[in-house]
């Protein structure tokens, strides 16, 4: 049956065309918005694994200082000693997690390293404060004597 020169046929195979084409697109927009969701979710993630790297470097680090300040109160060298030591370890492990964090940044790896590079005078002072307890304790031991 014809129509002003157009089949059924051919209006439902227009329609369906136009149907597909606009389905196609919707389809094409929802893949958009999914692929950059998930982009902004991954950034979120990984900023997300920065900001605990570094709270976690922080709370090391924190815990690091505690035998040097203690020791100063109880005047004990062998135990804060050994607190400092563990301490230490662990410091070390959680800036290896941390620099891996920050490995696939380099420009952020710089940073942290940058920022790193007081630690190794801190840990000087903490084993001159350390020798400077045990002398104390000997001199007092001396004077005991």
């Amino acid at each position: 049956m014809a129509m002003a020169g157009k089949t059924i046929r051919a209006g439902l195979l227009r329609d369906s065309a136009v149907a597909f084409g606009l389905m196609l697109a919707l389809g094409a927009l929802v893949f958009s918005q999914i692929s950059s969701f998930g982009a902004q979710q991954n950034e979120a993630l990984a900023e997300l694994r920065r900001l605990t790297a570094i709270s976690e470097t922080m709370a090391a680090l924190q815990t690091l200082n505690v035998p040097g300040n203690d020791v100063l109160e109880d005047w004990n060298a062998e135990r804060a000693e050994t607190a400092f030591a563990t301490a230490k370890a662990e410091f070390e492990r959680v800036d290896g997690l941390t620099t891996a964090v920050f490995s696939a940044d380099p420009a952020q790896l710089v940073q942290y390293e940058s920022a790193k590079k007081y630690l190794v005078a801190m840990v000087e002072r903490t084993q001159a404060v350390f020798a400077a307890v045990r002398a104390r304790n000997a001199a007092l031991r001396a004077n005991d004597t």
